[in-house]
């Protein structure tokens, strides 16, 4: 039987948008840095492709759960799927300038997934997928908004923002806007009122 007391959510992430999407739903909860490396998970397993996505988030919670254990916790990733290549967070300028590179002129789909872990030790992961359409791109301004942007082209996977397009590159999307932001939160609702209400 859950308790009506109000159980802590934790957040295995400091992501401000992750935050944002849940304070929109009235739900607060703390937000702790998880301590999976990405870089070395991704390159040991990038043949997982599309289930690298629940993996990580996964990942994400048991790497805090042993602090938390009293807690409902949370862990999410996400990731980019473009001619069968997964697109990874850039690390310089020139891999962000070779990222967009791939996916102009084309669609890409993204696979959010988030992980819960209850209180109870009962776990539940979902995923949803979302299309973003890109137009073609000269090079020359593909390098030009990547160095007048850095801290975007290197931040995401896709090195752009579809709430702040800068570059001015989507051509259509096909998805929840929460899923192409990286926490599709609406598939775990039901089971976030049940512990937060």
């Amino acid at each position: 039987m859950i308790s009506t007391i109000k159980t802590q959510i934790i957040l295995a992430s400091t992501s401000e948008t992750r935050k944002q999407i849940l304070e929109s739903y009235n739900i607060k909860a703390k937000y702790v840095e998880h301590t999976v490396d990405e870089d070395k998970e991704i390159e040991e397993y990038t043949e997982m492709k599309s289930g690298l996505a629940k993996y990580l988030a996964r990942k994400k919670v048991e790497s805090i759960k042993k602090k938390y254990n009293k807690s409902l916790i949370i862990g999410s990733d996400q990731i980019i799927l473009c001619k069968n290549n997964m697109i990874n967070k850039p690390k310089t300028e020139e891999e962000a300038v070779k990222n967009l590179l791939l996916l102009q002129g084309d669609c890409h789909m993204i696979i959010s997934a988030i992980c819960a872990l209850t209180p109870e030790g009962e776990y539940k992961t979902i995923e949803d997928k979302a299309k973003v359409c890109m137009k073609k791109i000269k090079a020359s301004d593909i390098r030009a908004y990547v160095k007048s942007n850095k801290s975007i082209a290197c931040s995401t996977s896709g090195s752009y923002k579809i709430e702040e397009d800068k570059l001015k590159c989507i051509k259509g999307v096909d998805g929840e806007r929460e899923t192409i932001l990286g926490f599709p939160i609406k598939k775990i609702l039901p089971l976030l009122r049940r512990y937060y209400r």
